[in-house]
């Protein structure tokens, strides 16, 4: 298992086993107006799970990528434990909004990215219906928001690979439709 926010890796055989279930389900999905994605490989390899006639329309979305854990991306988790003792207990806790890996983004940075481009989607599309492929830690972020907890909280709100989560956007207030 490695650590893997920003980290750039390719799904595996249960991730692609995944996507699969995802696309026979989006495959009901109708009226849905735009489609965004985080550059990151996994998230492009799941966006094939959305309906054909959207795949030509994809918008690629840097902010959409999960948390940026610094130097420590892409190590084995047991080796970050062994590494960085204090550090992992730290995260663990999930007290401190200005957390964060070293050389890595704050969950308060996080969460700020997050909603910067949530809004601005949200803003692009008023009314509309729209798809967004991105990771647990940023859809993490918006629940929380929405809920009020601190962006330090990463575990209570954290969405299985490949579910759906549905939120609404209304004059700027925010609501949770299906988690």
């Amino acid at each position: 298992l490695l650590l893997c926010g920003s980290y750039d890796i390719a799904l595996s055989a249960a991730g692609k086993l995944q996507v699969e279930r995802l696309r026979l389900r989006l495959a009901r999905e109708h009226r849905i107006d735009a489609l965004y994605c985080s550059p990151l490989r996994r998230a492009l390899e799941t966006v094939r799970a959305a309906p054909e006639s959207l795949l030509t329309r994809i918008h690629i979305a840097p902010p959409l990528a999960e948390i940026d854990c610094g130097e420590i991306e892409g190590l084995p988790i047991a080796s970050v434990r062994k590494l960085y003792p204090e550090l992992w207990s730290a995260n663990e806790a999930q007290a401190d909004e200005q957390f964060c890996w070293p050389g890595g983004e704050t969950y308060a940075q996080f969460r700020q990215r997050v909603l910067e481009i949530m809004g601005r989607i949200a803003g692009e599309h008023s009314g509309g219906r729209v798809l967004v492929f991105t990771h647990a830690g940023v859809i993490n972020q918006l629940l929380g928001s929405i809920t009020g907890q601190s962006p330090a909280r990463w575990q209570n709100l954290r969405p299985r690979n490949a579910s759906i989560t549905c939120v609404t956007c209304l004059e700027d207030a925010w609501s949770i439709d299906r988690f």
